[in-house]
């Protein structure tokens, strides 16, 4: 898995997310947040390495500092996405099954954003695997 983004298509000076267009000037606040949300986390610390433990046990056999990057990735997205887009637009752009796609989602939100689990904690989506 590398590293995903939601809205890699760009139309002239704007750029599509889950088909609402948002203005490129909106996206840059967008990847600045996600960076934000990362910096404090270039080292490990025990809530990364219990994530990914977690998600490697899962089958995501990626790099560490990927997975602890997209992890908050998806936190960040989350604060304005649903956690079904959020899956879907991951397991597109991965070519992954959507199901696990879903469970990344999750295990992201419970270690890194436990705020954003409303609405997560159902059983997924049928349409999300």
């Amino acid at each position: 898995m590398s590293s995903f983004y939601i809205g890699q298509m760009r139309t002239g000076t704007k750029a599509l997310l889950g088909g609402a267009v948002i203005t490129v000037a909106a996206l840059a606040v967008l990847v600045a947040l996600a960076v934000l949300l990362v910096a404090p986390h270039a080292r490990a610390d025990a809530t990364d390495d219990q994530f990914v433990s977690t998600v490697q046990s899962q089958g995501f056999n990626v790099p560490a500092n990927t997975l602890v990057h997209d992890g908050h990735l998806v936190c960040a997205y989350l604060t304005n996405r649903d956690g079904t887009d959020v899956a879907l637009a991951m397991s597109t752009q991965e070519s992954m099954d959507p199901a696990k796609a879903w469970t990344f989602v999750v295990d992201s939100a419970t270690f890194y954003c436990p705020w954003q689990l409303n609405g997560l904690d159902r059983p997924r989506p049928s349409h999300v695997g």
